[in-house]
């Protein structure tokens, strides 16, 4: 049986960091802050550019991207291949709208809106924690 996952209230240490992309500015909003309260950090993003261009500026490591398959300017699957180019080691869940079963290479899964919060955190769980056994 699923138990409902509970927020962290405070992590001992450094958070894992997100890249969301989303177009629907009121979901990109409503993900990130309940993916905060679960403990990450977030850096947000209304499209495959703006995380592209996140992820070339962002300093710091990017531990999973969570992409819209299907946004403006560019589409998750464009924005995934580029961000690979920039970070080899970089992991990616996609998330689609549409009955599209199909994700890009190297994406860890996907997943179909609407979703409940507990699922999308189930998959960064899964993907991070298989990125730790492989390294």
């Amino acid at each position: 049986m699923n138990e409902p996952l509970q927020p962290k209230l405070s992590s001992a240490h450094d958070p894992n960091t997100l890249l969301i992309a989303e177009d629907d500015a009121t979901l990109l909003r409503v993900t990130s802050l309940l993916l905060r309260g679960y403990g990450y950090e977030v850096l947000a993003a209304r499209d495959g550019q703006q995380a592209l261009d996140v992820c070339r500026e962002h300093q710091g490591p990017i531990d999973l991207a969570v992409l819209d398959l299907h946004m403006p300017v560019m589409n998750g699957k464009d924005a995934f291949e580029q961000m690979k180019a920039l970070r080899p080691t970089l992991r990616a869940i996609m998330v689609t709208g549409s009955s599209d079963t199909n994700h890009p290479k190297g994406a860890e899964g996907l997943i179909h809106k609407p979703f409940e919060i507990d699922e999308l955190v189930r998959a960064i769980r899964n993907a991070l924690d298989s990125r730790a056994l492989q390294t």
